[in-house]
């Protein structure tokens, strides 16, 4: 098989010599640009943060029994059901801003009673004992 050459003008070769000249330096300097080492700096800046802090504290009352002589039992202890009256709670929430801002909260406060008997639990069950309740903070100063 014979390949032909295909005939050209010298000018049109020159013209395309030329373009071709040009696409392969715009694409080196492209190449070098984005391999460069950029000088600009990134700066990070936090625009807001908080805190949060709680503390929980709780006594359990009990109904008059035989079995246990005091009247209130303090928090960390193992309590007979059948045994609680009620119990006394006091929960303090802090949250504190970095900044002054606007604030929209729900909030609902669950109680959780569970029972573990030999590494399994045995009862598990949620009170509702604040429905949910919408908060607006206009403002928040610290």
């Amino acid at each position: 098989m014979k390949k032909r050459k295909i005939k050209m003008r010298k000018s049109n070769r020159y013209f395309f010599l030329i373009v071709a000249l040009v696409l392969l330096s715009v694409s080196l300097i492209n190449v070098f640009k984005s391999f460069r080492i950029n000088k600009t700096t990134k700066e990070e800046k936090t625009l807001y943060s908080f805190t949060n802090a709680y503390n929980l504290n709780y006594a359990v009352n009990l109904i008059n029994n035989r079995f246990i002589p005091e009247a209130t039992l303090s928090q960390g202890k193992t309590y007979v059901t059948g045994l609680i009256k009620d119990i006394d709670l006091n929960m303090t929430y802090t949250y504190t801003p970095s900044t002054s801002s606007n604030i929209n909260y729900e909030y609902k406060v669950v109680g959780v009673v569970s029972a573990v008997y030999n590494s399994s639990e045995v009862l598990n069950r949620n009170y509702t004992l604040l429905d949910t309740k919408l908060r607006i903070f206009r403002k928040w100063h610290n």
